[in-house]
């Protein structure tokens, strides 16, 4: 991580934990620990990021339901969930 650029990293959390929100606990724990393995600071921005997606899970699920597609991090920031 540590190659990337802070705009690039921060990218690259966003895309991961919003790829993550919708797997089972235990995929995402998995996840976060390896993820924290290679780098901690990327773990745990990983896991605040999924902690906040959870937060808002039933907004995010209700706009995935009615809309037909997995709402991106782009779209959640336009709809002010993120």
């Amino acid at each position: 991580m540590k190659v990337l650029r802070p705009e690039e990293r921060t990218e690259l959390v966003e895309n991961i934990a919003s790829h993550l929100c919708g797997a089972q606990e235990f995929i995402q724990q998995r996840a976060v620990r390896n993820f924290s393995h290679v780098d901690p600071e990327y773990g745990r921005r990983i896991q605040e990021l999924l902690s906040k997606i959870k937060q808002q899970k039933i907004q995010v699920c209700y706009l995935h339901c009615v809309s037909k597609i997995r709402p991106t991090l782009s779209f959640l920031k336009l709809v002010n969930i993120y």
